[in-house]
């Protein structure tokens, strides 16, 4: 018998389920009710990323705690895919203790590993995507999705060696061993690491107290891209201390939206 594991992007708590979140979790749904129907034992993975500084923000301008907010609004998207019919294995919230404590566990293994060291971030971050950008991906100085400038932003923290790993990267998308589809999301991928160069990652943010704790540092916690990233893999109950031995991982495939493209084609292959 054969193992499938389909996942969606987990979906951002503070925003309100949209005909995109609706056609991406539909098209999941499909392809697990189809490998279900081929007698595969199948495991389907949605849910909703909970943590950084806008769910702050907006549980402050709220009067309310933000889990509280984080409870709401995570409620909203399970009734919302439950009245679908969808057919979710898992519907993970990255606020459950197991999960904040796997990206805990993780992150101790890469310090260990010398991959991950503290420093100071100078750059151009937009609030709202809850990201940095350099000059060259703004659209007239503003950020191309929210149309806002980005505020300027110097902080210690820690950065994982993601400079690294750009030609292997390189190496398994052109080898198809990390396969992205449709071919001109492959090709804006490899565009981006021929042609720039590819920057240590800030994995932690010094002002942002809405997040999981960095273990050996509890003035900083884990940037909401990377925390997020890790439900993929404590979705499927792993625990981050042993090695993952689980007959779903790797997924087969993760379905997500072309504006988040970067974050799973480039960062996420080095923490899996």
């Amino acid at each position: 018998m054969k193992n499938f594991y389909v996942t969606t992007p987990i979906y951002y708590v503070n925003a309100k389920p949209h005909i995109g979140s609706a056609y991406t979790t539909i098209a999941a749904d499909i392809l697990a009710r189809w490998h279900r129907q081929n007698q595969e034992d199948t495991f389907f993975l949605t849910g909703t990323d909970e943590h950084g500084q806008k769910v702050a923000n907006k549980a402050q301008k709220e009067n309310i705690e933000p889990i509280e907010l984080c409870n709401k609004n995570s409620a909203r998207f399970k009734q919302v895919f439950d009245s679908m019919s969808i057919s979710y294995d898992r519907f993970i919230r990255t606020t459950e203790k197991s999960h904040e404590k796997m990206v805990g566990e993780v992150l101790k293994k890469l310090k260990e590993k010398d991959l991950i060291y503290k420093g100071e971030y100078k750059g151009l971050y937009c609030v709202a995507c809850e990201r940095y950008y350099t000059s060259k991906e703004l659209k007239d100085g503003k950020c191309p999705y929210h149309n806002t400038e980005p505020i300027q932003l110097s902080e210690e923290c820690y950065f994982f060696k993601l400079s690294a790993f750009r030609q292997p990267l390189i190496d398994l998308l052109k080898s198809d061993k990390w396969r992205v589809e449709p071919k001109e999301r492959k090709n804006e991928l490899l565009g981006f690491l021929l042609s720039e160069e590819l920057e240590d990652l800030a994995i932690s943010r010094k002002n942002v107290s809405w997040g999981v704790k960095i273990p050996w540092d509890r003035t900083q916690t884990v940037y909401v891209w990377v925390d997020a990233l890790f439900n993929y893999l404590s979705g499927l109950g792993w625990d981050g201390k042993s090695k993952v031995e689980n007959k779903f991982w790797p997924p087969e495939i993760q379905l997500i939206g072309k504006d988040i493209l970067r974050f799973h084609g480039i960062i996420w292959p080095h923490f899996c």
